[in-house]
C-alpha cells in the first residue's frame, strides 16, 4: 500500500520533477555503483559541493543522493549508489541501465561544508561517500579533510574510496552486530577533532550511530 507521501508525489510529481537520461552505470564493486545522469538542466545548474539530488527510484519512492560532480559542459551529473538490502533504492541502483529515464529534483542545498572553516571532519557510513568526495573537491588537498566511516566491508569500501580519491584521508571502521565498534569510531573522531578543532565536524549516515 502506498504511503501518503507516495500518493501526494504521484499527484504532483510530474509537475515538479524533471527527467534525466542515465548516461552510464559503472560497477565499482559488488555493492557500489557510480551512476552518471545527463540532462540539459545540469548545464545550467549552480551546484555547490554537498548539495543533494532527490530521485524517484520507482512507485514514487524518493531517495536522496549527494552528487560527486556536475559537468556543465556535457550536462552530466554523477552519484555514488550503495546497494544494501532489498529496498527500493537498492533495487533501482542495481537494475538501472544506460538509456533509462530518471525523474529527479534538485540539486539543492543540504550539507554544504563551509569552505571558510578548514579542516573538515566527516563521520558517516557507505551512504556518505558522495559527500566526502565533494568535500575533497572543494578544497583540493587531502590534509584539509578527514573522514571516519563505519562500514560493513572495509576492503570493498576502501576500493571505492580509492576510486573517489579519498582513501588517504579516510579511516574505515568495520561495523559490529552489537555496536561495540562505535567505541573505536568515537576514539578516531576524538583524536581527529583534537587535531582539527578549529574546523568543522559534519555528522551523517546512521541516525542511531550519531545519537550514540
Amino acid at each position: 500500500m502506498a504511503s501518503l507521501k507516495q500518493t501526494i508525489l504521484g499527484w504532483v510529481g510530474d509537475k515538479f520533477l524533471e527527467t534525466a537520461i542515465v548516461h552510464a552505470v559503472e560497477s565499482v564493486s559488488d555493492n557500489f555503483r557510480i551512476i552518471t545522469l545527463r540532462a540539459s538542466a545540469f548545464s545550467k545548474a549552480q551546484w555547490a559541493p554537498g548539495e543533494k539530488i532527490q530521485i524517484n527510484v520507482g512507485d514514487w519512492n524518493v531517495r536522496t543522493y549527494t552528487p560527486i560532480s556536475i559537468d556543465r559542459e556535457t550536462g552530466q551529473l554523477r552519484i555514488v549508489a550503495f546497494l544494501h538490502g532489498q529496498g527500493p533504492g537498492s533495487r533501482w541502483a542495481s537494475e538501472i541501465k544506460s538509456g533509462d529515464d530518471c525523474q529527479y529534483l534538485g540539486p539543492r542545498v543540504s550539507l554544504a561544508p563551509d569552505s571558510r572553516l578548514m579542516p573538515v571532519v566527516v563521520f558517516g557510513d557507505e551512504t556518505s561517500l558522495g559527500l566526502a568526495a565533494t568535500c575533497r573537491k572543494l578544497g583540493g588537498e587531502d590534509s584539509h579533510y578527514h573522514f571516519v566511516f563505519e562500514v560493513a566491508n572495509v576492503e570493498e569500501t576502501l576500493r571505492v574510496c580509492q576510486e573517489l580519491q579519498i582513501a588517504e584521508s579516510s579511516t574505515l571502521v568495520e561495523k559490529s552486530s552489537d555496536g561495540s565498534h562505535l567505541d573505536d569510531v568515537c576514539q578516531h573522531l576524538q583524536n581527529t577533532y583534537d587535531i582539527v578543532s578549529t574546523g568543522q565536524l559534519i555528522l551523517t549516515g546512521n541516525l542511531k550511530s550519531i545519537r550514540t
